[in-house]
């Protein structure tokens, strides 16, 4: 299955983003889940770090910076 790219991204409170990819489709994704990855993603938990998300280019995922991001594949398959 070919996963469509995203084409924007809302956070909300809570650490819930709201995904449109650009099949017209939305995904709630619930970033709570990867707050255990690594020290980086608690970051996170900072609302003002957390608004700043990005979509990366081209798409292929979300990015807060360098070591924090979240694959468009990841978003899709897990979000709801």
């Amino acid at each position: 299955m070919k996963i469509p790219k995203i084409v924007n991204v809302i956070p909300e409170k809570n650490l819930l983003l709201i995904v449109t990819f650009s099949d017209g489709s939305k995904r709630y994704y619930d970033c709570n889940q990867v707050l255990d990855r690594n020290e980086y993603y608690n970051r996170l938990n900072n609302f003002h770090y957390f608004k700043n998300v990005q979509i990366d280019n081209g798409g292929h995922g979300v990015s807060w910076d360098d070591e924090v991001d979240i694959s468009e594949y990841e978003i899709f398959k897990n979000g709801f």
